[in-house]
């Protein structure tokens, strides 16, 4: 029994080691006629706010918001987990903010940071969608 585990133990991690990777490095050119051109500044803190409000206790308690870092251009893979499938690749416009919003007990909770990554939605833009799309995560050095 014991013979069986280990084997299957060291199989997973033999053959985790197959799964697929990101063979070809895409230019940053082409990666930037996807992704867009860098937004202004306006355009980024309300495409931010807009992606972050929904996701507080209190959507309009938002105060002392302010963009820390930012635009950065970003092209390559992130470690994302094993459960998430190891790397992804991320590209778009990369931004730090800080705010400070209302938690469940009605209190402000103090200042947070959050990394969001613009991405141009030209697409949907046209018709009247939002002209950004944005992908969000705790954190931001």
């Amino acid at each position: 029994m014991k013979r069986t585990a280990v084997a299957l133990a060291v199989s997973f991690f033999v053959l985790g080691g197959c799964a697929p990777t990101h063979s070809v490095r895409i230019s940053d050119e082409e990666v930037r006629a996807r992704v867009g051109p860098m937004p202004d500044q306006a355009k980024a803190e309300e495409a931010i706010l807009k992606d972050l409000r929904p996701k507080l206790k209190d959507p309009d308690s938002v105060k002392q918001f302010r963009i820390v870092s930012g635009p950065i251009f970003v092209n390559h893979d992130v470690w994302v987990g094993l459960l998430y499938g190891g790397t992804r690749h991320v590209e778009g416009w990369l931004y730090c903010a800080e705010y400070n919003a209302k938690n469940s007990y009605g209190a402000y909770g103090g200042v947070e940071r959050m990394a969001f990554l613009l991405i141009s939605n030209a697409s949907r833009a046209g018709l009247g969608g939002d002209p950004w799309v944005v992908e969000s995560s705790r954190g931001c050095s």
